[in-house]
């Protein structure tokens, strides 16, 4: 039984020792009542601790009826009374006695089925709706009462869970796949899928089976057909593998099936959401916090940098706040936190001395309190703030005050002794003056100690204490540190909204009202807010969304509470000061000076006065902004009291006063005082006026897209929205143009409706023409071309019925001629371009050319004219800078690189004017230009096989066109990809892009030119990739057709793989036809796919024979290559393979396959080096080449999921003549016949093509090893005893050896040996296969292997694989894995004949934590070619003590070795090695250097700063000196700051330049705590030239040290030379001497011994008593030991003989007794230790906590009767009796017993 915190009594406890522990508990503070308490370890829970540190705050406050409530998460200060040692914190939830669901045996009725479902998707959906995921849904997490309501575990304990990933082979099922992969980035739609499987559990007959059959349903549920499809349906959605479909919404969900099932079940949203958070978390105070925690930081180390903190902010800043988190956060840091509560506390009793010593008394033990009880006692005994104890302190004389202040702090700097102590005091302008005065005392006085004081105070501006003041500028110095709380920012307001409202995302509308009201006062966020809702302004909608009823939040008023502190405040303000404040309110954001000197008409030096007053008051705050001065009332409630005092006349003509101060001041720079200027013209009804000005400065901006600009525009709009100002067109039109060309699709349109309701109604037919073209913009762009016909031909009749409208003219011919070029109608085109141009020239209309020539330019390019196109760009490029248009000159430019890139293949220079466009379009933030530039710049990249980058542009453009919804961006970004993902083998991600293409074109067929070539450019990729070349050669002949007239790149492109695909598919070989497009290809630079094409080319060649012409097409791509991409060497060797084999160029080719190439490069090289290997009959390397193509074709393909994809595939790739060659090649190499699947039978048998694992179970292990491992790659050893012979007492090489078996026995190119760190919970590598591989730490395969005795073994190999969950924690690449977690039972015995060298058993030592093994081995394969089989599982198992052993072993060496604090070696070790060292240099006549570095000035450091400091210091050093190292050189600590080097193989100019590289590093260590730098002197010496012997080095290194010290003046490096004297030996420095306690063992042998003396002594049996009583109380550290004499063993007879106290050699009084025990032990005559809690009797004097007792009684036994007992007893506080007490004193009293004879 515990009791925790004096607080929370254990009633059960479970898990106890496991991976979690739980506790019910009875509250004792809440009348017992029953509670969860979940138990956390700093250790092993650090990262669940941290969470919950920064959420619990939210956590607590998201209460549902179906959530288990979280009530309180604290530390673990106590359990029984004692202190505990290490760190636990606990986290209290409601207690629920009810079943989970995993639980429940009987069969669950439908009716109860739906309304768990019910529950389950209506606490889900709240959860979401507050901003969280569950994550971890499964029945285990579902408690169920009788009549079927639920509640599910609280959050904070699910978190833990996700972390640690605490789920067994049951909840694993219900839980998203997704979450196993992918542990960032989840969404609420992984909850979606637990549900999904939850509603399978609770309705089908089981979980394993599909979500399409009706008759999955348990049979006794009676459903219609209707429900059976509905439910199917339902079930398919959540559960569906791709999150993105899972898009019904489970509010949704419930509304589907209460209807579907006609259900009487009560979803009120309104109900469930509408209610405010009013205790949420702390918001925008990071920057506080982190200032706080690094104080605390420095404290730990023993560095005090300030006496205190002082917090001060306005009213409503939130200074309460912050103190009341840092208390949470010291507290939860083990810190002793004494939280005085300003206001609160004063009304309780006073801010005083008094409050803060009774709170000091929780932390102070007894012989502390009763150290100070004279002082105690004297102030202790008053409780009112008039009391004589203040009376006291400020009339006595001086140096009696002060000796009461020294008193008690000296009682504080005992107190944190042990541990740091914060005094937080808030609001501390409300405590007395004796209390400030003490607590500045204490300030000073305490510098050196770990007792820090944080006050908080509001502004100056409303204190009125004199003496407060006095002691604030007493404290302003830099020892104490000063941190104002300013308002919150609108980003963080943004935040503190969505936390009192409870909401996902941040409301921004809202947001913006709420910062303007408010300034960002976080008070005043709560007010407004409250009041809003409290009003019914703001509400919950029946939607479940928050709303106010009024829509223009301009309009809502916010109701003015007066500020009684405020309005008495103003009060005292004077007439002239006031008048300056009434000026200053009537801002929206700032004042200047020069305002407030026009308007109130008084000189410079009078205002100059009156501010400095409100300055230094702090009423008013007085900065720069925008190099303007800036005048502001500090608290926001002051200025909106200030403002509501004036009448509505007088505000009226002072906001015109202050408008025209502005007018006049800045008339010809209006940009940074627009939003203030527009402000007050409003306030004063000028709204023409403000209109005028803000056109005017509209229209004088020369980037019409910068924000100010678009300020203008929508504060325009927003001027004349609501009135019958004809500006409104022109400023939509703007608006319009600006929007389009930042992409603002939802933007455009609203304003394009706008405008053209406006036009018909002032029938307006110039901008009802702009709306529409603008409209017709929109349909184009979005592929919505018969809706663009429509509204072209609407204007049309407009324009032909008013021919005036030549700007109408124009603007229709540039949307006839858009639609032609959407249709690829090229001479409509010229037709209205035409006409456009001379209609332009005619009229004088310039403001068109730009476009007109641009599109112009498009026509000439697509016609096949590129350099009449560029002419045309270049004029295009005029007219724009002619209309000082130049932002909109992307346009041509881009165009100009598109001829450059498609037309002449200079791509460079294409690259050039992309990058240029692009630089444009994003300085302005043009969406559409900016998809236009990254899709040509991925173009460019992809054309040079430059995938990744490539990839990185496509990306950015699909994203850019997602957000724009702009279809034809959508479209080609999506191509783009494909093809990437096509040269990536991502097929699913391709057939992504297929399927979402296909039903594009589906849906309106696809007529733009552009997206037409790129279209059929990937349709032609897509199906040769597959191996459909009917269909690819389809595609490649449309994709010839369409761009024959316009683009002889693409022509190029489309009849060359037209030509490949005929000649390697069909055999057909054209070389004519071939030589024209070689020739075509040289006319103009050719790009990487072109020079891939030549590749192919001369394959067709070598094909057919025709050996010339392919060595001519080798001739022709050596000329263009620049020979930078790694795919193409390697192809274009393996074609000089075929043409000239040899085995040293097989050998080279061979090199190829461990770089990084595309696949089918690698397959084919892979197959090329097969043949070619089988023609020179090494077949043995011929098969090698062989399992690796058909691995790299069944990889591949097992991906693929669609049939007849897979099969072409397969058969395009050779997958059976690659079989058939390997039959051959085995039976060639081995004599062996084998059999397999041939491709045909596979797909009509629908059987499994990949039968890599029957084959290699047809081959004996030496076969496929003797295959494998021709690389080397292993050490072949085949058997444990070789193994074992190979061992040695170097560990390291022991793993090495072992890992190496298990990868030579599996077949695993990649494999680790892990261990497990707690301390921060990371996975640190002890063995690899492959050497400097890295292990990205998997999480939750480690932890599910942990589930399994044999650890886990995934293998693509084995059958339906593909279809298990755990397919999921497969590496990318990976084929297969095994993990194994190894674990010290014991059990792991390795059965061998004979061991020769080392042990097998394990010592035992290495721990489990947090349930998890310390040590893993991890296997891995990317090959099918693999042993990765259950017999392997077992074989790691059998060896699993091996590497444990030599883990340890290798640990223990490791301890013995390196030097803990610095991780160099230790000096013993260092010693060792060295003379081995020079005893190999002696034989083969080497030299090394000998390094004897000394920290200067080291001990000065340790005295000024710390121990703690100084170890910080040491061990970055010894960072510093590793890394200034070979690993082939030793680095050792010598002594405390000293440090030895051995530099191997060096000379002496190399070891001193070594020497100063160190010293330069070391010169480098920086210490934020530290101010000083640190550096280091460095002696050198040679061997041999200045001696033999390992002293003789070290003496005269040290004497070139002692040179450099005292002579150099330090920091300074110094070979030893023959003239130094002798310096100080550093050998005499470093003698230290051993010391100890004494053992505890000796001290039991030693009382059993006197016990066995005492019996045989001739000592009366009473004064035997007395001697064992105690000696009894001595050995077992109790406080009492009382000896109870029986008569008879009858309990009747049973009385007290006689007490002894510890200390005190007389009898004393016998306390009380549990008798109960007594007779229990007399009885059972077994002892008995426990603690008594019944016993509530007697209480501590001044905290009045119960002093529970632990109890030990012992029988006295003879002749098996008991006639004695002794009972010892202890507080609790002090200490609790172990088994180890109770069974040294049961021996003890069997002995005395045994030799006593009653009197």
């Amino acid at each position: 039984m515990k009791l925790i915190n004096n607080r929370f009594r254990v009633i059960d406890t479970i898990n106890h020792g496991e991976v979690e522990e739980f506790c019910i508990v009875k509250d004792l503070h809440q009348k017992e009542k029953i509670k969860f308490l979940s138990i956390y370890y700093d250790g092993r829970d650090k990262k669940s601790i941290d969470y919950l540190t920064k959420e619990f705050n939210s956590l607590v406050n998201i209460k549902h009826k179906n959530l288990i409530e979280s009530e309180k998460f604290d530390i673990i200060e106590s359990i029984n009374q004692k202190k505990t040692k290490s760190l636990m914190y606990y986290i209290l939830n409601e207690y629920i006695e009810n079943p989970r669901l995993i639980d429940l045996k009987e069969n669950i009725s439908l009716e109860n089925s739906l309304k768990i479902i019910l529950q389950l998707m209506r606490v889900i959906d709240y959860i979401h709706f507050r901003g969280y995921v569950y994550k971890h849904l499964s029945p285990t997490n579902i408690f169920v009462s009788d009549d079927y309501s639920i509640k599910i575990r609280d959050l904070a304990s699910i978190y833990r869970d996700f972390t640690y990933s605490h789920h067994n082979y049951l909840t694993e099922l219900f839980i998203d796949p997704e979450i196993f992969s992918n542990n960032e980035g989840i969404n609420k739609y992984v909850d979606y899928y637990s549900i999904g499987m939850i509603m399978k559990y609770l309705l089908f007959k089981g979980l394993n089976i599909d979500n399409t059959n009706k008759n999955n349903f348990k049979d006794e549920f009676i459903l219609t057909n209707k429900q059976k499809i509905f439910l199917l349906k339902t079930i398919k959605n959540l559960t569906h593998k791709d999150a993105v479909f899972r898009n019904i919404s489970l509010m949704n969900h419930i509304k589907d099936i209460i209807a579907t099932f006609n259900l009487n079940y009560d979803y009120d949203l309104v109900k469930e959401r509408e209610h405010l958070i009013l205790n949420t978390s702390i918001v925008g105070r990071d920057k506080e916090i982190n200032t706080l925690l690094e104080i605390d930081k420095s404290l730990s180390k023993g560095i005090k940098k300030f006496s205190g903190v002082i917090i001060s902010g306005r009213y409503g800043s939130g200074k309460t706040k912050l103190l009341n988190e840092m208390a949470f956060r010291f507290t939860l840091m083990n810190r002793s936190v004494l939280h005085l509560k300003g206001k609160e506390d004063a009304i309780t009793g006073g801010l005083n001395v008094n409050t803060l010593l009774k709170a000091s008394f929780k932390y102070a033990p007894n012989e502390l309190i009763n150290k100070y009880n004279d002082c105690f006692n004297e102030l202790l005994k008053y409780n009112t703030e008039d009391d004589l104890k203040y009376e006291t302190l400020k009339d006595k004389a001086s140096q009696e005050k002060y000796r009461i202040y020294n008193r008690l702090t000296n009682y504080f700097a005992d107190l944190s002794k042990d541990r740091t102590i914060y005094i937080l005091i808030d609001d501390i302008d409300v405590s007395n003056d004796g209390f400030i005065n003490f607590l500045k005392y204490m300030m000073f006085r305490l510098d050196n100690n770990k007792v820090f004081i944080i006050v908080t105070i509001v502004d100056s501006v409303l204190v009125h204490n004199k003496i407060l003041e006095k002691n604030l500028k007493a404290m302003n110095e830099s020892s104490i540190l000063h941190i104002e709380l300013n308002n919150l920012t609108e980003a963080d307001t943004g935040k503190l909204v969505k936390a009192i409202l409870g909401l996902s995302y941040i409301p921004i509308r809202f947001t913006s009202y709420i910062y303007k009201e408010s300034l960002g006062n976080p008070n005043y966020i709560y007010y407004i807010i409250k009041d809003l809702y409290r009003r019914e302004e703001l509400h919950m909608s029946e939607r479940g969304v928050w709303e106010t009823i009024e829509q223009d939040y301009n309009k809502i008023i916010i109701s003015m509470d007066g500020n009684n502190v405020i309005n008495s405040r103003i009060e005292n303000i004077d007439d002239n000061n006031y008048k300056v404040l009434e000026i200053i309110s009537l801002s929206k954001s700032m004042i200047t000076r020069h305002t407030l000197k026009e308007m109130l008409e008084i000189d410079e030096e009078e205002i100059g006065s009156i501010l400095e007053s409100l300055v230094e008051s702090r009423i008013v705050d007085d900065k720069i902004v925008n190099s303007m001065e800036s005048l502001s009332i500090y608290s926001t409630e002051l200025k909106r009291i200030v403002y509501s005092r004036i009448s509505n006349d007088d505000k009226i003509k002072l906001h015109k006063q202050v408008a025209n101060c502005i007018i006049r001041r800045y008339e010809y720079d209006y940009q940074f005082v627009m939003e203030e200027l527009i402000y007050h013209l409003k306030n004063s009804g000028q709204y023409d006026y403000a209109l005028k000005i803000l056109l005017s400065e509209a229209e004088k901006q020369s980037n019409r897209y910068s924000s100010y600009s678009i300020s203008l525009w929508e504060h325009a709009y927003n001027l004349v929205k609501n009135t019958d100002n004809d500006e409104i067109l022109n400023i939509l039109n703007s608006l319009i143009t600006i929007y389009d060309m930042k992409g603002y699709v939802e933007l455009t349109g609203g304003y394009i409706t706008k405008m053209q309701r406006i036009a018909l109604e002032k029938d307006n037919l110039e901008y009802l023409i702009k709306a529409k073209y603008h409209q017709v913009e929109i349909y184009i762009n979005t592929n919505q071309l018969d809706l663009a016909e429509s509204l072209v031909s609407e204007a049309e009749k407009i324009v032909n019925n008013n021919k005036d409208l030549y700007e109408g003219q124009i603007l229709l011919l540039m949307s006839r001629t858009k639609m032609a070029f959407k249709k690829s109608q090229f001479e409509d085109m010229e037709y209205y371009l035409k006409k456009a141009v001379k209609v332009s020239e005619e009229h004088n209309i310039i403001k068109y050319l730009g476009n007109i020539y641009n599109l112009f330019g498009l026509y000439y390019y697509l016609s096949g004219m590129p350099q009449p196109a560029i002419e045309h760009f270049n004029k295009s490029i005029k007219y724009y800078e002619q209309d000082d248009n130049i932002i909109e000159e992307f346009k041509p430019i881009n165009n100009i690189g598109n001829i450059y890139a498609n037309v002449y293949g200079e791509d460079d220079k294409a690259l050039e004017y992309f990058q240029k466009g692009y630089k444009i379009a994003s300085k302005y933030k043009f969406a559409k230009a900016s998809f236009i530039f990254t899709s040509n710049i991925g173009n460019i990249y992809y054309r040079n096989l430059q995938m990744d980058e490539a990839l990185q542009y496509f990306e950015t453009s699909r994203n850019i066109s997602n957000e724009t919804e702009e279809y034809r961006g959508i479209t080609l970004s999506n191509l783009s990809l494909g093809m990437i993902y096509l040269s990536g083998d991502k097929y699913d991600k391709a057939d992504e892009v297929f399927d979402f293409i296909e039903e594009i074109n589906n849906r309106e067929p696809i007529v733009d030119s552009e997206v037409l070539t790129t279209y059929y450019t990937f349709m032609g990729r897509y199906n040769n990739y597959y191996g459909k070349l009917e269909e690819s050669l389809k595609y490649y002949r449309l994709l010839s057709e369409i761009t024959r007239d316009y683009s002889s790149r693409e022509n190029l492109y489309a009849e060359s793989n037209i030509l490949i695909i005929e000649g390697l598919g069909y055999s057909e070989y054209k070389r004519d036809r071939l030589e024209k497009i070689i020739k075509a290809y040289q006319s103009s630079k050719m790009n990487n796919m072109e020079l891939e094409v030549l590749l192919f080319f001369a394959v067709l060649a070598v094909k057919f024979n025709d050996i010339d012409f392919a060595n001519e097409i080798l001739d022709v791509y050596s000329k263009f290559s620049n020979n930078t991409n790694e795919s193409l060497r390697a192809f274009r060797e393996a074609i000089d393979v075929i043409i000239n084999p040899s085995s040293k160029k097989l050998l080279s080719l061979e090199s190829y396959l461990d770089s990084k190439i595309y696949r089918d490069y690698r397959l084919n090289i892979n197959t090329i080096l097969a043949n070619e290997w089988a023609k020179l009959k090494n077949y043995k390397r011929a098969l090698r080449h062989c399992f690796k193509a058909l691995d790299n074709i069944l990889k591949r393909a097992e991906s693929i999921k669609d049939k007849d994809l897979r099969y072409y595939f397969i058969k395009i790739r050779n997958g059976d003549i690659l079989k058939s060659d390997l039959s051959k090649y085995l039976e060639l190499s081995f004599n062996k016949k084998i059999d397999y699947i041939s491709l045909d039978e596979a797909y009509e048998k629908n059987k499994r093509y990949n039968d890599m694992i029957h084959i290699l179970n047809q081959l004996e292990p030496f076969e496929y090893r003797e295959i494998k491992n021709l690389d080397n790659r292993y050490e072949e050893m085949d058997t444990i005893e070789t193994l074992l012979n190979e061992f040695t007492d170097d560990y390291q090489r022991n793993l090495d050896l072992t890992l190496n078996y298990l990868g030579y026995e599996t077949l695993a190119n990649r494999g680790f040996i892990l261990m497990y760190n707690k301390d921060d919970s990371s996975y640190r590598i002890i063995s690899s296969l492959v050497e400097n591989d890295t292990y990205a730490a998997r999480d939750n395969l480690l932890s599910q292997s942990n589930r399994n005795s044999v650890g886990i073994l995934i293998n693509k190999n084995f059958k339906n694989m593909e279809d298990s969950k755990y397919i999921e924690l497969l590496p990318d690449e990976a084929i297969s894995i095994i993990c194994v977690p190894l674990t010290n039972s014991g059990k792991n015995m390795i059965k061998a004949d004979r061991r020769k060298k080392g042990t097998t058993s394990t010592s035992g030592k290495f721990a489990l934590y947090d349930g998890k093994s310390e040590i893993y081995i991890y296997l891995e394969s990317d090959s099918y070619l693999n042993k990765f089989e259950y017999d392997k599982l077992i074989l790691i198992k059998q060896i699993g003590s091996l590497i444990l052993l030599n883990t340890e072993s290798k640990y223990l060496k490791d301890i013995t070795i390196i030097d803990k604090l610095t991780g160099v070696l230790t000096r013993k070790h260092f010693d060792l090695q060295i003379d081995a060292i020079i005893e190999k240099y002696s034989k083969y006549q080497g030299s090394f250097s000998l390094l004897m570095i000394d920290i200067d000035n080291f001990k000065g450091l340790n005295d000024t700063y710390g121990h703690l400091i100084g170890d910080d210091i040491l061990s970055i050093i010894g960072t510093k000196l590793l890394e200034s190292i070979r690993s082939t050189d030793l680095a050792a600590r010598y002594g405390g700051d000293e440090f030895i080097i051995a530099l191997f193989d060096t000379s002496i100019e190399e070891g001193l330049s070594i020497a100063e590289k160190i010293r330069k590093n070391i010169l480098n260590v920086k210490d934020f705590s530290i101010k000083r730098e640190i550096s280091a002197s460095i002696g050198l010496s040679q061997y041999p030239n200045h001696g033999q012997t390992k002293k003789e080095l070290i003496r005269k290194a040290d004497q070139a040290l002692y040179i450099a010290k005292e002579k150099n003046g330090k920091n300074s490096s110094l070979v030893w030379t023959l003239d130094m004297d002798e310096g100080i030996n550093s050998l005499n420095k470093l003698a230290g001497i051993l010391t100890g306690n004494i053992n505890k063992d000796n001290v039991n042998i030693s009382a059993i011994i006197n016990t066995i003396e005492l019996i045989d002594s001739r000592l009366s049996e009473s004064e035997k008593t007395d001697e064992f009583t105690n000696m009894i109380l001595d050995v077992l550290e109790a406080q009492y030991c009382t000896f109870i004499k029986c008569q008879y063993c009858d309990l009747e007879n049973v009385y007290i003989y006689k007490t002894r106290i510890r200390n005190i050699p007389e009898w004393v009084e016998t306390p009380k007794l549990n008798m109960d025990i007594v007779k229990r032990v007399i009885i059972s005559k077994k002892g008995e230790f426990l603690v008594d809690w019944d016993d509530l009797g007697t209480q501590e004097s001044i905290t009045e906590e119960p002093i529970w007792q632990s109890i030990l009684v012992l029988p006295l036994i003879k002749n098996d009767t008991v006639w004695g007992l002794i009972y010892l007893s202890v507080p609790l506080k002090e200490k609790e009796f172990t088994f180890e007490d109770f069974n040294l004193g049961n021996l003890l009293s069997k002995i005395f017993a045994a030799g006593y004879k009653k009197e």
